[in-house]
């Protein structure tokens, strides 16, 4: 694929003509993107309908289209790289588009705040799956309630727990008729 923009040469990507295909009757049966072919053409044409179902602006398309494609991004780098699609005044405008992608219902886009080093907040699109949503959570194992000592040492508790466990394995043993591996 070869690419003569100046702010738009990443990411690059190759798609099989099959995926693209697919992808586009899944969109066509959710009623974002219609396709068709005028007369004397010989190439079906698709246009996308997310604007409309979203009521989204041309500004606030462009950005999204961005943040979808590039992921986080700065709003400064959202200016620059949105150009294509349509030209920011100023920084400010990019960040007024922000707010009405985040205030939508539900939120199009989420602030992730200021990465070190960095002076304006990084902006991310919420199509994907937040990854700190995405890590496993970590139930806690119920325990029985024991009554110990309040003076008992966990290491105490351990050696008492080795030991009993200790016997009992040892236990196994002689009942199974099986010698311990030498260890």
């Amino acid at each position: 694929m070869a690419c003569n923009q100046k702010s738009n040469r990443e990411p690059v990507v190759a798609y099989h003509l099959q995926d693209v295909e697919d992808t586009l009757r899944q969109l066509a049966s959710k009623g974002l993107v219609s396709s068709g072919m005028a007369s004397r053409e010989r190439v079906v044409k698709h246009s996308h309908r997310l604007a409309g179902m979203l009521g989204l602006k041309k500004r606030e398309l462009a950005l999204l289209a961005v943040l979808m494609l590039r992921g986080g991004q700065t709003a400064g780098e959202l200016r620059t790289r949105a150009e294509r699609y349509h030209r920011f005044s100023g920084v400010a405008e990019v960040e007024e588009s922000l707010a009405v992608l985040g205030a939508h219902e539900p939120p199009l886009v989420r602030n992730l705040g200021r990465a070190p080093g960095q002076s304006q907040d990084r902006w991310v699109d919420t199509f994907r799956p937040d990854p700190e949503k995405q890590k496993p959570r970590v139930r806690g194992v119920a325990r029985p309630q024991t009554v110990s000592a309040p003076e008992a040492e966990p290491a105490a508790e351990l050696a008492a727990q080795v030991g009993k466990l200790q016997a009992e394995l040892d236990h196994l043993y002689r009942e199974l008729g099986i010698s311990k591996p030498s260890s």
